[in-house]
């Protein structure tokens, strides 16, 4: 590990030590000032290339993911190359938010061609490491087109190269994106980036299951997984109508005092 970067809006979390390795970065600091204020989380996301110090492998968290167990480097990037899985699951949407996922799926089918990716990245695609995730790719595989991808929830590896690539390809659909205060469901995302570098295969396999995703309400699940469990990654994702949330602050603390006090 480099250095750890916490990306804020003009704001200094409580409890950041006085590590070295770890840097507060303000949108100011990366992302142009004519788009700034921002509170369009693919805003911020689609410009993280641009911190300065920001070394051209990394790992981009969210603020709901958890290192829960010992990590290695090439749990991220082997051989130079970005640990993923190229695992394909169709999209039911429910939600807004869903939308962005199709459009990202949109992009891809516009610039990829699935047979030729499928022959191209035989073994990437059809790959015994995803155990009973590789299913979802024998089942899809008949159609002519992406119907979506499997999106783990989890700490994604990228490379500066991959970010500026896509950024010369789609440089007018990423500046409408980036140029909303708030998200808006004509976007795209992050993870647009992250499924073009799995059509061109410039990805080393991951043996999975690497973490596990739960909702916040789910607490007595995550909280045995953060105690007792053997992943190496958690994304504890919170709820817009949850009540009571303080209790659930509280629980997790709790949970993460108790693991790290072993």
């Amino acid at each position: 590990m480099n250095r750890i970067f916490i990306i804020t809006d003009n704001q200094v979390p409580e409890g950041i030590s006085d590590n070295p390795k770890i840097e507060l970065i303000d949108h100011s600091d990366f992302i142009d000032d004519k788009f700034l204020p921002t509170f369009n989380s693919n805003a911020i996301e689609l410009n993280i290339h641009h911190i300065e110090k920001l070394s051209e492998h990394f790992v981009l968290f969210n603020d709901d993911m958890i290192l829960n167990n010992k990590v290695e480097p090439d749990d991220f990037f082997k051989c130079g190359l970005p640990v993923d899985a190229a695992v394909f699951s169709p999209i039911f949407p429910e939600s807004e938010f869903d939308r962005i996922r199709i459009n990202n799926v949109a992009e891809i089918n516009k610039h990829f061609d699935k047979r030729t990716v499928q022959k191209k990245i035989f073994t990437k695609i059809f790959n015994f490491k995803y155990h009973k995730l590789l299913i979802n790719n024998i089942l899809v595989s008949p159609y002519s087109r992406f119907t979506g991808f499997h999106d783990f929830h989890l700490p994604i590896s990228y490379t500066k190269a991959e970010f500026k690539e896509v950024w010369n390809y789609e440089s007018e659909l990423l500046n409408e994106t980036i140029s909303h205060k708030f998200r808006k469901d004509s976007e795209i995302s992050h993870w647009f980036i992250r499924y073009w570098r799995l059509m061109k295969g410039q990805f080393a396999t991951q043996k999975l299951p690497f973490g596990r995703f739960f909702y916040l309400f789910e607490d007595a699940s995550w909280e045995e997984e953060i105690i007792n469990g053997k992943s190496k990654v958690i994304c504890i994702n919170d709820c817009d109508d949850l009540s009571n949330i303080d209790k659930y602050i509280q629980k997790l603390t709790n949970a993460l005092d108790t693991k790290l006090a072993h």
